[in-house]
């Protein structure tokens, strides 16, 4: 259980210290995301559906430095952050 506790305490730790901020503002249909002060350039238009925006993933995910590939088979996205 320690070993339990010791793994979150660093998950939390390691979260705090590896934060970054991104803003994703509206003016219309125009919708702009900014990750540590630099634009994200999207292949596809983000957008609003309800009260959520919608942005591409790889491109979103690239931003913060990961990486991102497709399995055809599964149909599944794997964003990997090399830390």
């Amino acid at each position: 259980m320690k070993k339990f506790y010791s793994f979150i305490i660093m998950v939390l730790v390691f979260t705090l210290l590896t934060s970054t901020t991104a803003f994703a503002s509206s003016a219309k249909s125009n919708i702009k995301v900014t990750v540590n002060n630099k634009t994200v350039q999207y292949n596809v238009k983000p957008y609003i559906k309800g009260k959520d925006v919608m942005v591409p993933l790889q491109q979103t995910a690239q931003s913060f430095g990961a990486k991102v590939t497709w399995d055809k088979k599964s149909k599944t996205a794997w964003v990997n952050f090399n830390l």
